[in-house]
């Protein structure tokens, strides 16, 4: 049951890296404005509505 809680932390550990690493590349590229196209597709998401709302504006607010 450890085993199982250690690599539960370890994926989490690992998926919060790569989000903080996906933040800060948006954030970097977004330093002069950009078209929600050119936000979502640096993230490799497809242009629609719910991606913007789901990826992009909480970073905005």
């Amino acid at each position: 049951m450890l085993e199982k809680k250690v690599r539960s932390d370890q994926v989490s550990d690992q998926v919060s890296d790569q989000v903080v690493d996906q933040i800060e590349k948006v954030l970097k590229y977004c330093k002069t404005p950009k078209s929600r196209l050119e936000v979502l597709s640096i993230m490799g998401i497809s242009n629609h509505f719910y991606n913007f709302k789901r990826h992009i504006l909480p970073l905005i607010e």
